[in-house]
């Protein structure tokens, strides 16, 4: 396509991202944790033959396990990526990922284009 090339992907995670912290109070334990569950992801890119560049959002729900009561609610995270990738055949081309907000650092792929 000339100077660079379109792409569009679709990301399915599970799992979380969370934080925990514990506060010493009265001499009593207590332990706070919050997190968000990502499940899906639309990125959109741009390859620069040298370089790519991508962003996109991420949908999950954001949760509170210190408050039982509390429904987990949705988010949205936009999300952004760069990596390189070079050709290995005419079919075989090898990905990096070198930084993705806010998953993902250090990924390789290869992708089989038919």
């Amino acid at each position: 396509m000339g100077f660079f090339g379109l792409s569009f992907s679709y990301n399915r995670y599970f799992g979380e991202m969370s934080y925990a912290y514990t506060i010493v109070r009265d001499g009593e334990e207590i332990t706070y944790a919050q997190g968000i569950r990502p499940d899906n992801c639309f990125r959109f890119g741009f390859d620069f033959k040298i370089f790519r560049l991508g962003g996109g959002v991420m949908m999950g729900t954001m949760f509170n396990d210190n408050d039982p009561e509390a429904e987990d609610s949705p988010v949205l995270i936009p999300s952004f990526s760069l990596g390189t990738g070079f050709h290995l055949t005419k079919e075989l081309s090898m990905d990096i990922l070198i930084l993705g907000v806010p998953t993902g650092v250090g990924k390789i792929s290869l992708t089989y284009e038919l």
